[in-house]
């Protein structure tokens, strides 16, 4: 039997052996984590959590061992600290938040751990205040003995508490802020990196932060290769064709 057309065929086949390298990508999400949920809890998604002082901020440090790639092995394990950082003079100008001074975590009244559930400056972020958390330092080790790698897909959710005086404007991210005025406490606004979060009212408290990871296998360079030379080989069908 001749085949009509080699090219849909190739790359048909290199497309599904990739599909079958990156087919058990697996979330692993935290929701409603607040600024003292430390140790094991439900909140935490059975995450160890520890913290320490850092320069002016709190360091937290998130281990978890289990099937994580959703393979069936409880051996795999995630790890990554958690930055949690808070200024004070912030500023908003033409779409951009400027960040104000540090916020010295550690010394700022008579903290030595983080003893409030809610993030910012004593518990809440006043008018012309700003909290920040970042992700780094993942890591990540497959139980499978696979090529597997872990990615932080962002901050998803937080709620606000403590609004008596009705609707409040609160500016979400530095270059280019998103402008919310959330309606309940319940915060809706645009999956990010780096959740950075400025008031411009007093006494608004933020706490239940949402985020997740993607686990997934990393496809081996020889699928890559494949898919490149179906490519290839494609080309030289189509210039023979149009010669």
């Amino acid at each position: 039997m001749k085949l009509k057309n080699p090219k849909i065929l190739l790359l048909a086949a290199a497309a599904s052996l990739t599909l079958a390298q990156t087919s058990n990508a697996n979330t692993v999400s935290v929701a409603g984590w607040e600024a003292v949920d430390l140790g094991q809890s439900g909140e935490t998604g059975q995450f160890t959590v520890s913290v320490v002082a850092d320069g002016n901020d709190w360091l937290y440090t998130w281990t978890k061992t289990g099937d994580l790639d959703g393979l069936g092995n409880a051996n795999d394990t995630l790890s990554f600290q958690l930055r949690s950082s808070a200024f004070e003079g912030s500023s908003f100008s033409e779409g951009d938040v400027t960040l104000g001074t540090a916020f010295d975590y550690s010394e700022g009244g008579t903290y030595t751990t983080p003893e409030y559930q809610h993030f910012g400056p004593v518990d809440d972020i006043d008018a012309n205040q700003s909290f920040q958390l970042s992700i780094e330092n993942i890591n990540y080790t497959s139980g499978d003995a696979g090529d597997e790698t872990a990615v932080f897909s962002g901050f998803s959710s937080i709620n606000v508490f403590a609004n008596p005086d009705g609707l409040q404007t609160f500016y979400f991210g530095t270059v280019g802020a998103q402008v919310l005025t959330p309606a309940s406490s319940a915060v809706t606004f645009t999956t990010v990196d780096v959740l950075t979060v400025t008031s411009t009212a007093a006494a608004k408290r933020f706490r239940d932060v949402g985020f997740s990871f993607e686990v997934a296998v990393i496809p081996e360079p020889g699928t890559y290769a494949l898919l490149a030379g179906c490519f290839g080989l494609s080309a030289v069908v189509m210039r023979r064709r149009r010669s």
